[in-house]
């Protein structure tokens, strides 16, 4: 006869299970969002930012945006990235 596991203790254990599985997804989306375009402009423009085109945004200013939460220069620059 297999033994059953007590479904007081199961429900605790997949709700915790579930819920690391939602904060580390949210954690790697905020790291994706955060260093994903200046990693993407570095590759794409070199490593000397002052050589880039204008309509691009500089990590300075990008980090600066994400800092003060200015997110009209944010949607513009991911918008940018994509076009």
């Amino acid at each position: 006869m297999t033994a059953r596991a007590d479904p007081s203790r199961v429900q605790p254990e997949i709700d915790r299970y579930l819920m690391s599985i939602v904060v580390r997804v949210m954690l790697y989306l905020l790291i994706v969002m955060l260093f994903g375009y200046p990693a993407a402009a570095l590759t794409v423009h070199g490593l000397d930012p002052s050589l880039w085109p204008g309509e691009v945004i500089a990590p300075g200013a990008w980090f600066d945006a994400f800092r003060f939460l200015q997110l009209g220069t944010i949607a513009e620059g991911l918008s940018q990235a994509v076009a």
